[in-house]
């Protein structure tokens, strides 16, 4: 590879929505850092959150070690959505 030049990326990336491990109703949040993962619970704002076992990086779609990946219920984000934008 050249100096500044991009790596080539997969034909085919990984789609956070189809998560082989969400559920009816939830969508994909976020990864975050085992080591992070109590501290950001205490802080995530969603009651209905809910912690994977199989993080996926977002743009390779490769196991990613050190991480789990966070749900949320639809409902409850679209909730949340509605009411942040009545405040605008």
């Amino acid at each position: 590879m050249k100096l500044f030049e991009t790596p080539e990326r997969k034909d085919t990336e990984f789609n956070p929505r189809k998560h082989p491990e969400i559920e009816e109703g939830e969508m994909f949040l976020t990864n975050v850092s085992e080591h992070e993962i109590n501290e950001f619970l205490s802080h995530c704002k969603y009651d209905s959150k809910r912690i994977g076992k199989i993080a996926y990086d977002i743009n390779s779609g490769e196991k990613t070690m050190g991480f789990l990946p966070v749900f949320i219920s639809k409902e409850e984000y679209e909730e949340f959505k509605d009411r942040k934008k009545g405040k605008e």
